[in-house]
């Protein structure tokens, strides 16, 4: 599920890239633009199109994102009656690894038996 989320970010950014420098491919554009307004080494924007980095969420992404202003949370929408704020809050404090996916789901359920 979280794969499919930043794999749609990365299309989104990637589109956006497309569109603003007028290319048919995001690697084609001048990224001395977005390197001066958003810091990120135009070699790493290019790194980061050429590799397909985006199974987990990077600073890369989240500043691109922000630069395009592309929101994050209307990128998935969520069935099964979850709070869209708390996926939300998932979304922005998850690194993305595996490791802290399960920190995270062990927090959840221990604040489930607390509920009381």
């Amino acid at each position: 599920m979280f794969q499919n989320y930043y794999r749609s970010l990365y299309e989104q950014v990637k589109k956006a890239i497309e569109q603003a420098h007028r290319v048919d491919d995001a690697r084609e554009a001048n990224f001395s633009t977005i390197e001066k307004e958003t810091g990120i080494k135009a070699n790493t924007i290019l790194k980061f199109l050429n590799t397909y980095s985006c199974q987990r969420r990077s600073h890369t992404l989240d500043v691109l994102c922000d630069f395009y202003h592309i929101k994050k949370s209307e990128i998935v929408k969520y069935k099964r009656g979850i709070p869209q704020s708390l996926i939300n809050t998932i979304y922005e404090i998850w690194d993305g690894s595996e490791q802290h996916a399960n920190v995270m789901k062990s927090i959840l359920k221990v604040s489930h038996k607390l509920k009381g």
